[in-house]
């Protein structure tokens, strides 16, 4: 049996008795999908940390949960990479599930940024990890997202509800900045949006192309981003 997938089957007899069998079944085929995909990567992702054990003493920075694999490579399919034409930049790397997956399409860069030394030392570990070798460069940013000055060349960013308020909004900033200085068209993919739609829908550089509901009850929205007119 995979590593640690023994320990989350012997846990559904409780899960099993909170919720119906079809529903405990359709959790299980989850966990196991979660599990397996670590498994063959040759990573360690899964699991849940609190924003207290990553350091963090910002009240809108969020805890590390990750990104679902199948909501992972959802968002990836929408985009017509092509060999070397785009980079990828992820917000809040944490355990760098989404870095290692984005790493195995043909971008020219892959990026992840994360406050925690905690989650950039997962991510590194497990990007070194990785048993398929990646297609792209990557980087692993310790740093903060409101200061990270978005690269020319990031055409596709990645955040899954990584911190809101004014952290979100100054990111929000950067990523309009970037777009004024270098004009081009960003895809954004993020993980539980209503924070981010409240800050851009209605101002007329973001416009939402789709969105999808992931189990367990994970919303996506996708975006398309061009240059702010002044």
């Amino acid at each position: 049996m995979l590593p640690r997938l023994k320990f989350r089957i012997s846990n559904l007899d409780s899960v099993t008795r909170s919720r119906s069998l079809t529903e405990a079944a359709r959790f299980a085929a989850f966990r196991i999908h979660e599990e397996a995909s670590d498994w063959l990567l040759n990573i360690q992702t899964s699991g849940y940390v609190p924003a207290a054990t990553l350091g963090y003493e910002d009240t809108e920075l969020i805890e590390y949960a990750p990104t679902p694999y199948r909501a992972i490579r959802h968002c990836l399919s929408r985009v017509n990479i092509g060999v070397g034409k785009h980079t990828f930049l992820d917000y809040g790397v944490g355990m760098g599930r989404v870095v290692v997956l984005a790493a195995q399409q043909p971008f020219a860069r892959v990026i992840g940024i994360d406050l925690s030394p905690l989650m950039v030392q997962h991510a590194l570990r497990n990007c070194e990890r990785l048993r398929k070798p990646a297609q792209a460069s990557v980087e692993i940013v310790l740093g903060d997202a409101r200061e990270y000055q978005v690269p020319a060349d990031v055409t596709v960013i990645h955040l899954y509800h990584p911190f809101f308020g004014a952290t979100l909004e100054a990111v929000v900033n950067r990523i309009k900045e970037s777009l004024r200085a270098n004009p081009r068209t960003i895809t954004v993919f993020y993980g539980r949006p209503r924070d981010f739609e409240g800050i851009v829908m209605g101002q007329g550089w973001v416009t939402r192309d789709a969105f999808v509901r992931f189990y367990p009850n994970l919303p996506y929205g996708i975006y398309t981003c061009r240059p702010p007119r002044p």
